[in-house]
C-alpha cells in the first residue's frame, strides 16, 4: 500500500487562481444575491456601490434573511464549504460563490451576520495578508471589532443620506457582505486624469450593474412562478424587473409550441425542460404595424447587450437567468433574426446533464437538447421573426453623393491623415483583436465589425445592432478606418431617407462623421475611451430628441 501524504495547496497561488475565474462585477454581485435569496431566504436585498470622500469605493450586499451563527459563517467563509445541503430550487451550487465572486473584485472580504437570538458573527479574508503570509488564515472579529465595523458602516451611510442601513441592523436577523479595496475597478477609476471621465466610468459601470440585476433576477422581482416577490434595491432605489421578452408590449407575440416540443423530456427521471418562444416588436422609428410603444422601451429591451447580440435563447435555472443571447451553435446570429428570443427553463435536477460554470453565467447543453432546438424550436420561429423584421426594413435606397462617389479620394485623404499623425492600426496575432496606437497612447479593441463592411468604401450605411448610436468608427488593419452610419437610428431617415434628392446634405453629413471618426482614431486610448462613448451617446440621443419632438 503506497504511503498517503496530505498535500495542502499553497494559499497565495490558490487564491490568485480563484480570483481569475472570469467574473466581472455584474456576475460577482449576482452570485452574492443568489445566497441572499436561496440560503438566506431574504425578502429585501440592498446593493450599495458607493465611495467615500477620498474616492475609495466599496460594494455592500445586505439582506434581511435568516442570518448565520458564528460556526455557520466560519464554514461559509471556507473555500469549498461543506454547507452543501442544498434544498430543491436552491440557486447555490458549488459552495464557492461567496469567496470566489467577492475576491475576484476585492482584495478584502468581510461578512457580518446576525441570526435571531444570537450575537453578531464577523469574519474577513484579506488577500494582502494571504499573499504575504502564504497561509490559509481567516480573520475572526471580536465583539469590539464588530461594534467598530457596525459604527463605521452606519456613519458612512448616514453621510450619504441612506437610512435603510440602520433599519436593517435593528432587525432580528441580517447579513452584510462588504467588499473593500476594489482592485480592478479602483485601478481603472484612478487611471483617469480627468475627474469627469472618472465619474463617467463609475456611472456607466454602476448603471450596467443595475441593468444586469434587473434582468437576471426579473422573475424574483416580479414574483413570477413564485409565492412572493423579492425586493432588490440599488443605492436605495428599488429595482423594477427587466423582462427580456417584453411581454407587457402590445405587439410582442408568443409563438406557442405543442406539448411535446414545449415541454421537452430529455430523460424520463427528470422534469421536462420548458421552452417558450417570443417575437418582439420592431423599432418604433421603422415602418409597419408591430412597433414598440416608445423609443425608451425599445432601448431598454436590448438589456446589457446590443440588439443583435440579445437574440436567441435565455436560459434559466430555478428561475434565475444564467445565460442569455446567442443560439448555442444551432444557428448563426443574423441581423434579420434579432426579434426572436426564447426562454429555456431548467431546474437543479437537470444539473447532472448540464455543465454550469462556477460564475453561473455559462451553461453547456447536451447534444439531445441542441438537436431538439435546431429541429423543432428554430423551425418556423426564425422565419416568423425574419418576416416581421422584413416589414420594418427600409427599401433599398443606396446613398449617392460626392463623398461616397469619390471613395478613392476619401481613401487617400484617410491614409494621409493617418500617416501624418503617426497612427497605426494593426492586428494582434491570432487573438482576433486590433491595436490602435496614436501619440496619446494605445487602445486594444476586439470589434471585428470591419469584416462585415464593404472593402474600399470608407463610409457605409448599415445596421450594427446598437440602435442608440448614430455612427461608429471602425478601425481596420493596415492603418485604416471606416465610418458606419446606423440605419436603425431614427435620425438616419431625416438625413439619408431621401438620398437621391438631398445629395449635398448627405455629403456634408458624411464629411462631418468622417471627421469625428478620425478625431476618435487620433485621440482614443484605453484611458479615455469612455469619453468618446459618452460623446457619441449624448450626440445620438440629442439627434433622436430632434426626431421625437418633431423639431425636424
Amino acid at each position: 500500500m503506497p504511503e498517503k501524504i496530505i498535500s495542502i495547496p499553497a494559499a497565495s497561488r490558490t487564491f490568485h487562481a480563484l480570483q481569475d475565474l472570469g467574473y466581472d462585477i455584474n456576475s460577482a454581485v449576482a452570485d452574492i444575491i443568489d445566497n441572499s435569496i436561496s440560503r438566506g431566504k431574504a425578502k429585501n436585498i440592498y446593493v450599495y456601490f458607493t465611495k467615500n470622500k477620498e474616492n475609495r469605493f466599496t460594494v455592500k450586499i445586505c439582506d434581511d434573511g435568516m442570518g448565520m451563527s458564528t460556526d455557520t459563517l466560519q464554514e461559509a467563509m471556507r473555500l469549498g464549504s461543506s454547507n452543501t445541503d442544498y434544498e430543491k430550487g436552491d440557486l447555490s451550487k458549488y459552495g464557492m460563490g461567496l469567496k470566489t465572486a467577492s475576491l475576484s473584485q476585492a482584495n478584502k472580504l468581510t461578512v457580518l451576520s446576525k441570526k435571531s437570538g444570537l450575537p453578531i458573527a464577523g469574519y474577513s479574508w484579506d488577500m494582502q495578508h494571504v499573499r504575504e503570509s502564504d497561509k490559509w488564515e481567516l480573520f475572526k472579529h471580536s465583539s469590539a471589532e464588530i461594534d467598530s465595523l457596525k459604527k463605521e458602516f452606519l456613519n458612512e451611510f448616514n453621510n450619504l443620506g441612506i437610512t435603510t442601513a440602520e433599519k436593517l441592523i435593528n432587525n432580528e436577523s441580517w447579513t452584510i457582505v462588504l467588499w473593500s479595496d476594489l482592485k480592478a475597478f479602483q485601478g481603472n477609476y484612478d487611471s483617469y486624469t480627468s475627474s469627469v471621465t472618472a465619474e463617467n466610468y463609475f456611472h456607466k459601470t454602476s448603471g450596467k450593474l443595475k441593468l444586469y440585476l434587473r434582468l437576471v433576477f426579473h422573475r424574483f422581482i416580479d414574483g413570477e412562478n413564485m409565492t412572493s416577490k423579492t425586493k432588490i434595491y440599488f443605492n436605495d432605489n428599488k429595482l423594477t424587473a427587466l423582462d427580456p421578452f417584453c411581454r407587457s408590449e402590445e405587439h410582442t407575440f408568443e409563438m406557442e409550441l405543442n406539448e411535446k416540443n414545449g415541454k421537452f423530456i430529455i430523460k424520463e427521471s427528470l422534469p421536462p425542460i420548458v421552452i417558450k418562444r417570443y417575437i418582439l416588436p420592431t423599432n418604433p422609428g421603422k415602418p409597419g404595424n408591430f412597433r414598440f410603444s416608445s423609443f425608451p422601451a425599445w432601448e431598454e429591451a436590448k438589456g446589457v447587450l446590443s440588439w443583435n447580440q440579445a437574440q436567441g435563447y435565455y436560459v434559466y435555472r430555478n428561475n434565475r437567468l444564467v445565460e442569455f443571447g446567442g443560439w448555442y451553435s444551432t444557428k448563426a446570429t443574423d441581423e434579420h433574426d434579432k426579434l426572436a428570443r426564447a426562454s429555456i427553463d431548467l431546474t437543479d435536477a437537470h444539473d447532472e446533464l448540464f455543465t454550469l460554470d462556477v460564475k453561473k453565467t455559462r451553461v453547456q447543453f447536451p447534444e439531445d437538447l441542441k438537436n431538439h432546438l435546431q429541429d423543432n424550436i428554430n423551425k418556423g420561429f426564425i422565419a416568423a421573426a425574419k418576416k416581421r423584421y422584413a416589414v420594418s426594413e427600409k427599401k433599398d435606397n443606396p446613398v449617392q453623393n460626392t463623398v461616397r462617389g469619390k471613395s478613392k479620394k476619401v481613401s487617400h485623404l484617410s491614409a494621409a491623415l493617418v500617416s501624418a499623425d503617426n497612427i497605426s492600426v494593426t492586428m494582434q496575432g491570432d487573438k482576433n483583436m486590433m491595436l490602435i496606437k496614436n501619440k496619446y497612447g494605445s487602445k486594444i479593441t476586439d470589434d471585428m465589425t470591419y469584416k462585415m463592411l464593404e472593402a474600399g468604401q470608407k463610409i457605409i450605411s448599415d445596421s450594427f445592432g446598437n440602435e442608440h448610436l448614430f455612427w461608429k468608427m471602425i478601425p481596420n488593419p493596415d492603418n485604416e478606418f471606416q465610418v458606419l452610419v446606423n440605419t436603425d437610428h431614427p435620425f438616419y431617415d431625416i438625413v439619408y431617407g431621401n438620398a437621391e434628392k438631398d445629395k449635398k446634405i448627405t455629403a456634408i453629413m458624411d464629411a462631418f462623421l468622417f471627421t469625428m471618426s478620425f478625431i476618435e482614431l487620433k485621440c482614443i486610448t484605453d484611458n479615455n475611451e469612455f469619453l468618446f462613448d459618452q460623446m457619441k451617446e449624448v450626440a445620438s440621443n440629442v439627434l433622436k430628441k430632434f426626431v421625437e419632438e418633431k423639431i425636424l
